[in-house]
């Protein structure tokens, strides 16, 4: 479930203590209270995990007229609700956002955890990351949430199977689409942007993925060229 570091009477100590730390990639894992889609996932999934989202620092932001400016300090890009406003637009949204991180995890009913995206092994860089990330958000910026009932029924673990396509026409109809860019449940955006960063193979069928592919509850969970996700650590 990952270690605490919490001092009760002080709610916002884990966090402090970690955030120094935190990098472009890291991932943070949420385990809600009393939200109804964090209900219904926890059932569905049989998992503790609820929501997911990944750090960037000093996010790089595409302006209306093209310029570009940038964000100082950690914020979150996920896909969901928040009481907060996204960081770019400064509007509430209901889909893929930007936000501060220190805002989300003071305002958050519930568990959060932190697992660190380690590249040691690798010639990448944080700032590298960040950079592509911010490319790509350029894609997705205001994409909705996922309610596509069909896209909760099918959330699986096994993701890195090629999808087979039938030879009739007819049944290739009523193919359901585990490569959905148009919108994203919080588990598909992550696993979207971890292959689009080459971390997870190009035929991940990221639509079907749970927030629980991503924490300790998933054993054999892998990435590509010398990645890994550290110990999770629980920050509130």
């Amino acid at each position: 479930m990952g270690k605490l570091y919490l001092d009760n009477n002080n709610p916002k100590s884990a966090y402090d203590i970690f955030k120094h730390e935190f990098n472009t990639g890291d991932l943070i894992l949420f385990s809600g209270k009393h939200s109804i889609i964090s209900t219904t996932i926890r059932l569905w999934t049989k998992s503790h995990y609820t929501h997911i989202g990944m750090v960037i620092v000093n996010p790089i932001l595409e302006e209306p007229d093209g310029s570009q400016k940038e964000l100082r300090g950690i914020y979150l890009i996920e896909s969901g609700g928040e009481p907060i406003q996204d960081a770019d637009d400064k509007v509430y949204k209901f889909g893929v956002q930007i936000v501060p991180l220190e805002e989300v995890v003071e305002t958050y009913d519930g568990s959060i955890f932190w697992r660190k995206l380690n590249i040691s092994a690798t010639t990448l860089t944080y700032n590298e990351i960040r950079i592509h990330l911010s490319k790509i958000y350029k894609y997705i910026k205001n994409k909705k949430y996922d309610l596509d009932l069909i896209d909760l029924l099918t959330i699986d673990l096994n993701i890195d199977i090629e999808e087979q396509v039938s030879t009739c026409i007819f049944f290739n109809w009523f193919r359901h689409d585990t490569q959905k860019q148009d919108k994203f449940v919080c588990s598909a955006l992550v696993a979207f942007l971890y292959t689009k960063l080459n971390f997870l193979p190009s035929i991940t069928q990221w639509t079907e993925v749970g927030p629980k592919y991503f924490s300790d509850e998933n054993l054999d969970l892998k990435f590509e060229n010398d990645v890994f996700l550290e110990d999770q650590q629980k920050i509130k």
